[in-house]
């Protein structure tokens, strides 16, 4: 689906996109040209991608960080728009989890 709305993004603009797993299988350049598609495709409509990759999460102009959370057995979501401090936290997670951050934090 990205690659079609990549080609035909200009004749037949659609208002919303969402994509999930499209980062499955693929890394470093791959994913870096799929992050650079997505962009392309956010100047003509909204493009919501959930993504593992740091490659394709720093080229996205907002960043949604999502949570689950189990009380009494009972599964929760939170959603929340990450500031930009934030946003480099979560880039740095992403990009080898919490023992590369606490690294990075030093």
């Amino acid at each position: 689906m990205l690659a079609i709305n990549s080609v035909f993004f200009e004749m037949n603009p659609t208002p919303t996109l969402i994509f999930d797993e499209v980062d499955t299988g693929v890394g470093g350049l791959t994913a870096i040209k799929i992050g650079e598609l997505l962009r392309l495709l956010s100047e003509y409509s909204q493009v919501i991608c959930i993504t593992h990759l740091p490659q394709i999460a720093q080229l996205a102009t907002t960043h949604i960080g999502v949570e689950k959370r189990v009380i009494n057995g009972q599964t929760y979501a939170e959603a929340v728009e990450l500031t930009e401090d934030k946003r480099a936290n979560e880039l740095k997670r992403m990009m080898g989890g919490d023992a590369v951050l606490e690294k990075v934090r030093r």
